[in-house]
């Protein structure tokens, strides 16, 4: 059963590594290619600082966190596709401007299997244990949960599948009103960081297997997920979850992100956050960037340091031994793995996913 908060295995292993050995080759180029822009969707924020000359690395989605390490970091935020392409490039850690990468583990493993199958040496030393994790949720307009649950689609539990079934169609056919329009729901972000566990939590939910392989990605899935992406540009906004609050189902109806994420929707009446089941977690990890068989001790320092943890779990993010943030729901049991394939699976997901959007 969802809960509601507020108003590896796989198919075929030998296809899926030919098939991430494809993605890994093309990377290079893309990579080459997006570290050499200089825009501002999301390619390179830096936080400046003080720091003693580590570069700490983040997704924005923690770059609040972050910041408040600027005395001890070097700190630079930008989208973890970025992030990862330049490792998966890079001839060694040296080439890459970053020390630490405080990342949902997932990015980690994509970037390390695409070295791997490419015969590149590694450039990732080993992560660190999980530091935080945070649920992959639903969040969902208060005025059309009720109609989409008890809707034929849902069955009386809103989750993933029956939310993609729905998407970009008639709120008629979701148990809503014609004057309703269109249903419009998305993915906040799978670019940019914890949104990659959210898409990957997506998939499994259409395929109905949490270890599923980038073998099984079908033209049916596409379709599925097509309906989706038809409100990526709103569901991409970093203050996606502000905006549907303000702006009402006209604007977004359904949002897939991560609980720490949605902080905003915890503390609205307007909106409610569910946590699908089977529950899906992203779990950062701090990981250093270093050549194989150099030292660093970066990323064991961050990943123990119990300022860093207080301030994740400030931010909604759930930390062992640490008091949960207000609002977010104690009745959740979070599983002992995260409920989704390796990060090569995932990255090669991404690639599907960016064409369709």
């Amino acid at each position: 059963m969802a809960h509601v908060a507020g108003a590896e295995g796989g198919v075929n292993e030998n296809a899926r590594r030919v098939l991430a050995l494809g993605v890994s080759v093309g990377l290079v180029g893309l990579a080459l290619f997006i570290r050499g822009r200089d825009d501002d969707g999301g390619g390179g924020g830096s936080g400046g600082g003080d720091g003693d000359g580590t570069t700490l690395v983040c997704p924005p989605e923690l770059a609040d966190v972050c910041d408040r390490f600027e005395d001890d970091y070097t700190v630079r935020v930008e989208d973890a596709v970025v992030t990862a392409d330049a490792l998966t490039a890079a001839r060694t850690a040296d080439a890459v401007d970053a020390d630490v990468w405080l990342v949902p583990r997932s990015w980690a493993e994509a970037v390390s299997a695409a070295r791997e199958l490419a015969n590149q040496p590694a450039v990732l030393g080993e992560a660190s244990a999980t530091i935080a994790r945070s649920p992959v949720v639903l969040v969902v307009q208060e005025n059309r949960a009720e109609a989409l649950a008890t809707s034929g689609a849902c069955g009386g539990e809103i989750g993933w599948q029956c939310v993609g079934d729905v998407a970009a169609g008639p709120w008629t056919a979701a148990g809503g009103q014609a004057n309703w329009g269109p249903v419009k729901a998305g993915i906040a972000r799978p670019a940019a960081g914890p949104g990659l566990v959210a898409l990957g939590a997506a998939a499994a939910d259409y395929l109905d297997d949490a270890g599923y392989a980038s073998n099984d990605f079908d033209g049916g899935l596409d379709n599925w997920l097509s309906r989706l992406a038809a409100e990526a540009r709103t569901a991409d906004r970093p203050d996606a979850v502000d905006a549907m609050i303000t702006g009402g189902p006209g604007l977004l109806a359904v949002l897939g992100t991560v609980e720490a994420d949605a902080d905003r929707a915890l503390e609205s009446d307007r909106v409610q956050v569910v946590v699908p089941e089977p529950i899906v977690t992203a779990d950062l990890v701090a990981v250093p960037v270093t050549d194989e068989g150099d030292d660093s001790d970066a990323a064991p320092d961050l990943a123990d340091d119990d300022a860093l943890r207080d301030a994740l779990a400030a931010a909604g993010w759930r930390v062992d031994g640490r008091d949960l943030a207000e609002g977010l729901d104690a009745d959740v049991e979070l599983p002992d793995d995260p409920g989704i394939p390796r990060g090569d699976v995932l990255r090669v997901l991404l690639q599907r996913w960016q064409q369709l959007v």
